[in-house]
C-alpha cells in the first residue's frame, strides 16, 4: 500500500497501519514543500515516484514510505535571495521547445 499523506487517511488511520506486534513500524518519510496551486494529480505522481525510488534505492517495504506534501504561497519561499513567485500553468511550448507568449 502506498501511503500518501493528504489522501483522506487520518494520521490516526495511517499510525494503526504501521502497528505490528512488536510495536511501531519503522517508517521512511518524505517531506515535499512545494508552492501552492500544484494540482492533487501532478503530486499524486510525484509522491508515487518517490516511494517507487524509495523502494527501489533504499530496499524499503513500499507499505512504509510516507510522502507529505505542504503547500507555500511563493513569498513564503526564498531562492537565490529572491521570494519565489507563485505557481501558474506552464505555457505550452513551441515546436521549436521555447514556451509560447502569454499574449
Amino acid at each position: 500500500m502506498t501511503m500518501v499523506m493528504g489522501s483522506g487517511s487520518s494520521e490516526l488511520e495511517v499510525i494503526e497501519s504501521l502497528l505490528v506486534p512488536t510495536g511501531l513500524e519503522p517508517i521512511t518519510m518524505v517531506m515535499v514543500e512545494f508552492r501552492r496551486g500544484r494540482p492533487a494529480e501532478r503530486r499524486l505522481a510525484l509522491g508515487r515516484a518517490i516511494v517507487d525510488v524509495c523502494v527501489e534505492l533504499l530496499g524499503v517495504p513500499r507499505r512504509t514510505v510516507m510522502v507529505e506534501f505542504t503547500p507555500h504561497a511563493g513569498e513564503e519561499m526564498l531562492r537565490d535571495g529572491n521570494w519565489v513567485a507563485d505557481w501558474t500553468v506552464p505555457r505550452p511550448l513551441r515546436a521549436d521547445g521555447a514556451q509560447r507568449s502569454r499574449a
